[in-house]
């Protein structure tokens, strides 16, 4: 054990060691923040953290490659990129069935197989269809004694040998003998007997067993349930047809951007299978229920595939362009570090280069490799846009208490038109109600928590991960903002950890 703590220490000297050497006896100097710095006391909204400013030469800003720019206001509200899988178009899939009972022969159609519309993809061994010739050869013999009858009884009916009741009934048996017939030959034509065949069977040829089971649209094959031998019934599916020239991608929406989803709306399809190559599809249906697992919303884009180029199943990226709003704070993706949960930026001072203070901010919705920032920084400041990771490693190495996440009324905050979820939990006499909150991923929200007894150790929430320790004042709501996160479990706890609850991400 002693063994494995000097090893320890030797390798944490020889790191720093290193980094003395990397940036050189003079090249880096760090104001080092106070015990106090960046953690809020009870009761208390933390003021920024301007202490917490690092100090480079131009020769160390040169060699970590760090970049600022300002930061840019825009109407442009971006783009809402969401992951999307092919599927087929479900109005243009169709299920090949038997129209009659039997057992099957052969099948002439194998999985991925293109089929044309009427043509043969299976054959059938039917006693159905056997007896449905037998009964229409029968009815055709009856027509023809009925049809005999009909004559004599007209002729006898001239010459007043058979009254006209008889010549009647028998024109009433003419009727229904003919309509039967007519009626046993379409269901033949229905199976797909011709009047060749009918002809040939009637001028004493074989009667037929098989059956032929013809397409009724064209597509390739996606199922085949059924082989050779098997038995099947008029309900039973031979195979599935779909039609490739149109496809669905049915894309998740995550509930916060669920309002910005519209049925006619344009969007671009990509894929990392075709480089450079963009398919224009349009909305088609937006589901009005929210998936309670993945608090996401399915909607479905009609995209046109002449060549069949997107394959079901495939992964694909869809793009939709939003809709213009006031004027927003966006940086560069690359501008923003995550400490824990709590994401943060790294401003250069004015007319001080080299110096950076970390600044903790609220983001937003992310375009493309900008990012929305609502709160924690103003318009025209200068941020690193390359190089940040050397800053963040350099904080911790330091041994930086974590950042406190601002609230949204600090003055750095903007304004901003994107609902804020609540999620309140009480303390009461027998706990905390509920113990378990569930919140959504990649969004904001505030969790107000309110204290309803006097007599409980619940009087202050802390939430480790955060960096949060609040008083709770009796019958006082206390709002914490939990930023913007990957899903996952944030542990709380009021009372010194006598009364414990989980925060899950989803």
């Amino acid at each position: 054990m002693i063994a494995r703590i000097a090893i320890a220490v030797g390798l944490v000297a020889l790191g720093a060691a290193a980094m003395f050497v990397y940036l050189g006896p003079s090249t880096a100097q760090v104001a080092v923040p106070s015990p106090t710095i960046g953690v809020g006391t009870a009761g208390s909204t933390p003021a920024p953290a301007m202490a917490d400013m690092l100090m480079l030469t131009p020769e160390a800003v040169r060699r970590a490659g760090i970049a600022v720019a300002p930061v840019v206001s825009s109407n442009d509200a971006g783009a809402l990129v969401v992951p999307g899988v092919v599927e087929p178009d479900g109005y243009r899939t169709v299920a090949v069935t038997p129209i009659v009972g039997g057992t099957v022969v052969s099948v002439s159609a194998a999985l991925g197989d293109v089929v044309t519309r009427d043509s043969t993809v299976a054959r059938l061994r039917s006693p159905e269809l056997t007896d449905e010739v037998r009964r229409w050869l029968s009815l055709s013999a009856d027509l023809d004694v009925v049809t005999r009858r009909l004559t004599r009884t007209r002729d006898l009916a001239k010459i007043g040998a058979a009254s006209q009741q008889e010549l009647e009934e028998v024109e009433a048996d003419s009727v229904r003998a003919t309509t039967d017939l007519a009626t046993a030959r379409a269901r033949l034509i229905r199976l797909g007997l011709d009047d060749a065949r009918m002809a040939a069977v009637a001028a004493g040829g074989g009667v037929p067993e098989t059956i032929d089971v013809q397409a009724g649209a064209g597509g390739v094959v996606l199922t085949r349930p059924v082989n050779p031998g098997q038995n099947v019934g008029p309900m039973d599916t031979l195979m599935t047809l779909a039609d490739v020239s149109s496809v669905w991608i049915m894309a998740d929406i995550f509930e916060r951007d669920a309002a910005h989803v519209r049925a006619g709306e344009r969007v671009a399809v990509t894929s990392e299978t075709f480089p450079g190559r963009t398919w224009t599809g349009r909305v088609s249906y937006v589901d009005p229920e929210l998936a309670r697992d993945t608090r996401t919303v399915r909607a479905r884009v009609e995209v046109s595939n002449p060549d069949g180029a997107l394959r079901f199943g495939m992964f694909v990226i869809v793009t939709l362009r939003l809709p213009s709003t006031s004027p927003r704070m966006m940086v560069p993706q690359t501008a923003v570090q995550m400490l824990g949960a709590v994401p943060v930026v790294y401003v250069e001072e004015v007319e001080q280069p080299g110096h950076f203070t970390e600044r903790p901010v609220v983001t937003g919705v992310s375009s493309g490799d900008r990012i929305v920032i609502r709160s924690g920084l103003l318009e025209g400041e200068r941020v690193v846009v390359e190089g940040s990771f050397f800053l963040r490693a350099e904080r911790e190495r330091l041994g930086w208490p974590p950042p406190v996440a601002p609230a949204l009324d600090e003055p750095m905050s903007m304004p901003s038109a994107e609902p804020v979820i609540r999620r309140v939990v009480e303390v009461t006499a027998s706990g905390l109600a509920p113990p378990r909150v569930e919140i959504p991923a990649f969004q904001p929200v505030d969790l107000v928590f309110v204290r309803r007894v006097e007599e409980t150790c619940g009087t202050e929430v802390l939430i480790p991960g955060l960096g949060v320790r609040r008083e709770l004042p009796l019958n006082q709501e206390v709002v914490v903002r939990i930023p913007a996160r990957a899903p996952g479990e944030l542990a709380f706890a009021c009372g010194m950890d006598m009364l414990k609850g989980v925060i899950v991400v989803r």
